[in-house]
């Protein structure tokens, strides 16, 4: 039974770590800077700029960050109850630098220039009781050598959420704040990681059982 116990405390492990991975990697928090400008009907593209972004977060270090970060979508989709849909298409690139020690603004060596770029796979700006929020996911592709000092992949999948308030509204335009929000990158083959240790843990299952029945007393008549 010790080895049952070993096996059972193995599959639970290996399944947490698979969900583990296939979280967020990298967090950038969003600064209350920039502005997003879009149609009131929602068929034109929707455009943001100048969006900070002051943090790179990942795991337990935080690394100062000055940079910004601008986008375009793809032509709007039209509008769904009190939603904006914007489909797969149009870009999104983050300039800026890195501060690896933390001094006071970017030296040589620091990450910089085209932090990341990313083309979009759907976008959705909500209205929520009056709390407008863009949501939107894509495919990236990180800053080779941010990527490798990180230890993370160039290209991952990631998602992002802007909180806004309304500026000004005329009559076909609509010129919104950016008041914060997040923008993380994550791992690549999370659905894989999942689905490797889900098998690896069927594969353990199974030998869990041929264990118990193997020192299963068999009781003869």
């Amino acid at each position: 039974m010790a080895k049952c116990s070993r096996y059972i405390v193995a599959i639970f492990l290996i399944h947490i770590s698979a969900l583990a991975w296939a979280g967020s990697i990298v967090d950038m928090p969003i600064g209350d800077a920039g502005k997003v400008r879009y149609g009131v009907h929602g068929h034109t593209q929707l455009q943001g700029n100048g969006i900070a972004i002051y943090e790179l977060i990942y795991g337990t270090k935080t690394l100062d960050t000055l940079a910004r970060m601008s986008f375009t979508t793809a032509r709007g989709m039209g509008q769904s109850g009190d939603s904006l849909l914007y489909g797969r298409g149009g870009g999104i690139v983050i300039r800026g630098c890195i501060e690896q020690n933390s001094k006071q603004g970017c030296h040589k060596g620091d990450p910089g220039g085209v932090i990341m770029r990313g083309t979009f796979l759907d976008a959705k700006l909500i209205d929520d009781n009056g709390q407008l929020m863009l949501v939107a996911e894509f495919i990236e592709k990180l800053n080779p050598a941010l990527a490798a000092m990180l230890g993370v992949p160039v290209r991952s999948e990631g998602t992002m959420e802007l909180f806004l308030t309304n500026v000004a509204a005329r009559r076909w335009a609509v010129l919104d704040k950016v008041d914060g929000g997040s923008l993380n990158i994550l791992s690549e083959p999370s659905s894989i990681a999942t689905l490797g240790s889900s098998l690896l843990g069927l594969f353990l299952a199974f030998g869990v059982s041929l264990i118990i029945r193997r020192d299963t007393p068999k009781i003869t008549l």
